[in-house]
C-alpha cells in the first residue's frame, strides 16, 4: 500500500507549463496531480507509526493515491453516507468511537467523495483502521492527523469557506450514545485564552501592515488575564505599561476602575467549564467523588485524628451513623417534613462545628450560604445565587427569628417549600419566589437554644423543633484549634457510616427478607435501571455482586466496580453511566 511519501515525482503544474503542455500529459498524470493536491489541502498522513490521536478526519476519494493504485476497490459513488459510517465504525470497533459526522461533497469535475470526522473514546492509531478499510471493505482511505481537535473535523465538513461555499446540508451522524448533534454549535472553536491572544496579535500585525488601526476589547483583555495568569489591577497595568500595544493602554486606562470587575470577570470565565462539570452532578455524587480520593495526610490527618477523637469521647450521646445517613439524606433530596435537617448541639470545645467545617471545601466557599448578618434587611437574598449548601454555624433560631429569619420562613426553608425571599427594590420587582432543595446543616450551642422569647412563642420552637434532627456533643475535645478541615475525610465518613447503616439495616431484616435482599443486594435493581445497561450485562453484574457478599449497594466502592468481570465487559460509555449513576466516579 504506497503512501504520500513514496508518490513518484509529478509534472509540474504551473500557469506557464499548463498552457503548453497539457495535450502531452496523461491522463493518469492529471489525475495523480490532481490527488496531490488534494491531500495537500487535507493535510498528510503521519509518517510515524506511533503516532496516536483521539480525533482524525478521514476522506475516501475516487483519487488518492491507494484508489490509483489498486484495482479491486469499491466505487464509491454507489455508497451512500452510512455505508461509509458503517464501514469506519467496523473498522474502528464501535465501543472504541464516541461519535462521527460522514459529509459527502463533490470535486470541482462533479465527482463524488466522503469525509468523515470521527472522535474516538481514547486516543488510537489509525494505521490498522486503514488497513481494514482497504482489506475488508476496499476502501481507500487518507486519515488526516492535521485535524486533532473535535471542533476543527467538524468544521470541515459542516462549515462553508471561501475555497468551499457549498456543504452538505444532510450528513449522517452517529453517537455511542444515540444522541443526535447540533453541528453548528460542534463545529465552534472553544474558547483557549492562549489561541485568542496568538489571534489578537495576528490581526494586530496585519492591521499594522495595512495602516488600520489597532482594536482592543474585553474579550482581549480577559485573554491576557488569563493567558499571563495576572491577579491584581496593579498586575493588569504594569503588563499594559511595558507589554501592551497602544490600543491596549487606551482601553485599560479607560477602563481602569472597572479592573477589578474584569479581573473577577476572567477568574469566572476562565472557571466555567470546571463550574459547568461539577453543576451537572448531584450534591451526593460530589460527597461519593471525594470520598473515593486520597487526602495527602492519610491517616495522620488532623481533621480525621479530630472525627475519631469526637466520635470516641461522645460514644455515650452522639450516633455517628445515624448523623451520616441524615446527612446524606439532606444533601441528596433536600429537606423536608421527613428528611430534616441535621443540627449539631453541644458546649464550647466539643467539636460540633469542627466535623462540619469542611463543608466549605467540599462544596466551594462561595457555593455554601452562611448565616446572614442578625438584623439584615435582606438576609436571604444570596441564598438565590447558585448556592449548593446551607451552612450556619452557631444558629440561634430564636433569636433570628424575631427579625432576620422569621419562623414562617424557617419553617418553609427547611420543609423544601416556596417562599418569597425579599430583596432590594433598587434592583429586583418585587420579592424573589425560591425553594431549597439542596443540603444543609446547623450547629449550636444547645443551652437556652429553644427558650421562647419576644414575638417567638412556645408553640413556634415546636414547630420549628420538627425542622431539625438534633445531634449532640458533650465532651470537651482538646486542640480541635489546630485542626485542619479536610473535605476527603469528610466525604469519606459520611459516605462510609451511611452505607455501614443501610447493611445494619438490611441484616436486621427478618430471616426471610434478608434472603431476598442478600440474593439481590439491596438498591441494585434500581442503580441497574439508571444506568440503562443492557439486559444480559444487568444479569451479569447482578450475579457477580451478590456473589461477593454485598448486602446493599452503596457498600461498594470505585475499586470495587473496576474488579467485576462483567464491569471490564460493558463498553466504555456503558461503564461511565454505571459509575455516575452509583455516584463513585
Amino acid at each position: 500500500m504506497a503512501s504520500s511519501d513514496e508518490e513518484p515525482l509529478l509534472p509540474r503544474l504551473d500557469s506557464d507549463s499548463q498552457s503548453s503542455s497539457d495535450e502531452s500529459i496523461s491522463p493518469a498524470s492529471k489525475q495523480a496531480a490532481a490527488a496531490k493536491q488534494f491531500l495537500a489541502e487535507l493535510g498528510e498522513e503521519s509518517a510515524l507509526s506511533t503516532t496516536k490521536q483521539q480525533v482524525y478526519l478521514v476522506t475516501f476519494a475516487r483519487i488518492l493515491p491507494n484508489t490509483l493504485a489498486e484495482g479491486n476497490l469499491q466505487d464509491i459513488t454507489g455508497l451512500a453516507r452510512a455505508d461509509v459510517g458503517k464501514a469506519l465504525l467496523d473498522a474502528f470497533g464501535e465501543g472504541s468511537v464516541a461519535k462521527l459526522v460522514v459529509f459527502q461533497e463533490q470535486h470541482g469535475d462533479g465527482d463524488m467523495h466522503f469525509h468523515v470526522a470521527v472522535r474516538l473514546v481514547s486516543q488510537l492509531r489509525f494505521a490498522a483502521v486503514k488497513a481494514k478499510l482497504l482489506e475488508k471493505h476496499k476502501l481507500a482511505s487518507h486519515f488526516s492527523c492535521s485535524h486533532t481537535q473535535w471542533w476543527s473535523a467538524v468544521r470541515y465538513g459542516a462549515m462553508p469557506s471561501e475555497k468551499k461555499p457549498e456543504v452538505d446540508t444532510s450528513p449522517w451522524v452517529w453517537t455511542c450514545s444515540g444522541d443526535d448533534l447540533d453541528l453548528y454549535a460542534e463545529s465552534q472553536e472553544p474558547f483557549c485564552a492562549r489561541a485568542w491572544k496568538r489571534r489578537r496579535e495576528g490581526v494586530d500585525k496585519s492591521s499594522l501592515s495595512s495602516g488600520k488601526a489597532l482594536k482592543f476589547g474585553k474579550p482581549d483583555l480577559t485573554a491576557v488575564i488569563l493567558s499571563e495568569k495576572l491577579l491584581t489591577k496593579a498586575a493588569v497595568m504594569e503588563y499594559a505599561q511595558d507589554k501592551g500595544t497602544a490600543a491596549m493602554q487606551s482601553f485599560v486606562q479607560r477602563n481602569q476602575r472597572k479592573l477589578d470587575e474584569f479581573l473577577a470577570d476572567a477568574v469566572e470565565w476562565g472557571s466555567a467549564r470546571e463550574v459547568a462539570a461539577e453543576e451537572r452532578h448531584t450534591d451526593w455524587h460530589l460527597v461519593c467523588r471525594f470520598a473515593g480520593e486520597r487526602c495527602a495526610h492519610g491517616e495522620a490527618c488532623s481533621y480525621a485524628v479530630a472525627i475519631a477523637e469526637i466520635a470516641k469521647r461522645n460514644r455515650g450521646t452522639l450516633d455517628f451513623r445515624a448523623m451520616a445517613c441524615a446527612l446524606r439524606d439532606v444533601i441528596s433530596n433536600g429537606p423536608s417534613k421527613t428528611c430534616r435537617v441535621p443540627l449539631v448541639v453541644g458546649p464550647t470545645n466539643t467539636g460540633k462545628s469542627t466535623l462540619v467545617l469542611p463543608f466549605d471545601n467540599l462544596f466551594g466557599a462561595k457555593k455554601v450560604f452562611h448565616k446572614p448578618v442578625l438584623n439584615s434587611s435582606f438576609a436571604l437574598r444570596n441564598l438565590t445565587k447558585g448556592k449548593r449548601f446551607l451552612f450556619w454555624d452557631d444558629y440561634r433560631p430564636v433569636e433570628y427569628g424575631q427579625v432576620t429569619v422569621p419562623v414562617t420562613t424557617f419553617l418553609s426553608l427547611f420543609t423544601g417549600h416556596s417562599f418569597e425571599i425579599q430583596a432590594s427594590q433598587s434592583f429586583q420587582d418585587g420579592n424573589l419566589d425560591f425553594q431549597w432543595t439542596h443540603g444543609a446543616v446547623l450547629t449550636a450551642k444547645e443551652e437556652d437554644l429553644w427558650k421562647p422569647s419576644g414575638v417567638v412563642s412556645a408553640e413556634d420552637v415546636r414547630h420549628m423543633q420538627s425542622r431539625v434532627a438534633v445531634f449532640r456533643c458533650t465532651a470537651t475535645v482538646s486542640k480541635l484549634k489546630d485542626t485542619v478541615p479536610c473535605h476527603i475525610h469528610l466525604a469519606k465518613w459520611i459516605e462510609q457510616e451511611s452505607a455501614a447503616a443501610d447493611a445494619a439495616g438490611v441484616l436486621q431484616s427478618p430471616l426471610a427478607e434478608l434472603m431476598s435482599a442478600v440474593s439481590q443486594v439491596f438498591g441494585l435493581s434500581d442503580l441497574l435501571d439508571r444506568s440503562h445497561l443492557p439486559p444480559a450485562a444487568c444479569l451479569a453484574i447482578t450475579d457477580e455482586v451478590s456473589g461477593s457478599g454485598a448486602v446493599h449497594v452503596r457498600e461498594l466502592v470505585a475499586e470495587d466496580w473496576h474488579g467485576l468481570m462483567s464491569f471490564t465487559a460493558l463498553k466504555p460509555l456503558e461503564k461511565r453511566r454505571l459509575l455516575n449513576a452509583a455516584g463513585v466516579c
